[in-house]
């Protein structure tokens, strides 16, 4: 399927996929533009987009970590207090155990 055909979700859906993928390697704050779009294989400005700051960017991809129960996203989140608040007691515990190795 070529990149036209894809419906705005459907593209924004990969995008988020990616930065899953890219976040897991290389932390929350450690994910750039770039690297998303090479691996949801888009261009640059295809991410800018749909996510026009990076601090938009990076709460789609904590929204997208909760929804998803990433595990160690959430640890990561977990650890700072700025998105702390954003996690249920649920997400909490799941987060523990992935840092407790359970």
């Amino acid at each position: 399927m070529s990149k036209q055909q894809l419906d705005p979700k459907t593209r924004r859906r990969i995008i988020l996929e990616a930065a899953i993928k890219v976040c897991r390697e290389t932390g929350l704050h450690g994910i750039t533009r770039n690297q998303i779009a090479q691996v949801a294989n888009v261009g640059d400005g295809t991410v800018n987009l749909h996510f026009n700051t990076m601090p938009k960017l990076r709460d789609a991809v904590m929204r997208h970590a909760v929804r998803i129960q990433d595990p160690a996203i959430l640890a990561e989140m977990l650890v700072h207090p700025k998105h702390k608040k954003k996690l249920s007691d649920a997400n909490k515990k799941l987060a523990i155990d992935y840092l407790l190795g359970q």
